[in-house]
């Protein structure tokens, strides 16, 4: 065959029934419950961005959450005092990438709550 000779495939689900019942019973969920999830999504995503931004103007940080609410990131201006702000983060649980957040359904209030405490006590550490 012209198209597969001499060229190793392999994929991590490829040909799983087990992927594919899940992805489809996922897209099922999803369809059936649109009306929910979506405002659901940018609601607690408002949320972050919000909370997350107070605490940054609380401390006189120079840090802001931007963005879609599903998918906010943080814009930093001063990257070595940013890398310690992440690696305070880290140390409290959360693991933040310099690329945008994803706001899921698993993000409840409650994570909501603990990301912004742990923002909170990461700041007042670094402007001691």
């Amino acid at each position: 065959n012209l198209l597969t000779a001499g060229v190793h495939y392999s994929s991590t689900f490829n040909g799983s029934g087990l992927a594919t019942g899940i992805a489809a019973a996922t897209l099922k969920w999803i369809s059936e419950n649109k009306a929910t999830i979506y405002p659901t999504l940018y609601a607690r995503g408002e949320i972050l961005k919000t909370q997350m931004n107070q605490v940054f103007e609380n401390f006189d940080l120079p840090w802001r959450m931007v963005g879609n609410s599903t998918r906010p990131i943080i814009i930093d201006t001063e990257p070595e005092r940013f890398n310690q702000w992440r690696d305070g983060m880290f140390a409290r649980g959360f693991y933040v990438m310099a690329h945008p957040w994803y706001v899921t359904m698993s993000h409840t209030e409650e994570v909501i709550r603990k990301t912004v405490e742990a923002n909170h006590d990461t700041c007042k550490e670094l402007v001691k």
